[in-house]
């Protein structure tokens, strides 16, 4: 199975989401027969989808935490990954949390241009999240120090950027919200949180989000309140 896993990764990369069964085979150095079983206990988790010898990667980044599951070295993994893979299941969990998503959201303040990931929003909180698509190497630590205060920096930014611009986020209803900032990365890092900000491995960001609640309050946010214009 790994080796099937493996070379769907490899075949589904960049914006070619879909392969044979016949180039799986070669890819993977395993009998057509061998792959044929593979391949349908993958579609019956919901991970592929097979259609007359077509095969379709329904979700790079679940597929590619299934190899890393089944044991494959999860450096070789993330080899076969993009951010954008990591952004786009990022915005799936939040929206599975009942999170009013938008990813690569550009904004500029103060004549500086900025930009986030994935910001969700469910009143009143709204969580900005960076994807770190990051390999192991040294000096991480430091390189992860640096990223948090980089993102508290832009999300403050934001916080002052949304104030003049509820309509665009579908929110002028709400008269406060609460940011939080988040970092979102593939492994499991040194550290898990730095100056209150939450830095969260992909494979537990579901979790994260389903008991964010619960601690939220030990999480750096950031305040905000809206102004209602009068009407005369």
């Amino acid at each position: 199975m790994k080796n099937v896993v493996e070379a769907l990764l490899k075949l589904s990369g960049s914006s070619a989401l879909a392969t044979t069964i016949d180039d799986v085979s070669r890819e993977s150095h395993m009998l057509r027969e061998v792959v044929i079983d593979h391949l349908s206990k993958l579609c019956e988790i919901g991970l592929i989808s097979m259609s007359d010898g077509v095969i379709m990667v329904n979700d790079r980044l679940s597929l590619a935490l299934f190899a890393v599951s089944l044991g494959l070295d999860i450096r070789k993994v993330a080899e076969h990954l993009s951010w954008h893979d990591f952004e786009y299941f990022s915005a799936q969990c939040l929206e599975a949390n009942d999170y009013d998503t938008f990813k690569n959201v550009v904004f500029t303040y103060n004549s500086r241009r900025y930009e986030i990931d994935v910001v969700a929003f469910r009143k009143p909180k709204v969580l900005c999240v960076d994807c770190k698509h990051w390999g192991l190497r040294k000096g991480k630590v430091s390189q992860l120090k640096k990223a948090v205060i980089l993102h508290k920096e832009r999300v403050l930014a934001f916080s002052n950027f949304l104030k003049r611009h509820l309509n665009r986020y579908r929110i002028r209803s709400w008269s406060y919200a609460r940011l939080y900032p988040i970092i979102v990365t593939l492994y499991e890092e040194p550290i898990t949180i730095y100056e209150g900000l939450p830095i969260v491995p992909i494979a537990k960001f579901n979790n994260f989000l389903q008991s964010f609640d619960a601690w939220s309050d030990s999480l750096l946010s950031i305040p905000v309140k809206f102004m209602k214009k009068r009407i005369i």
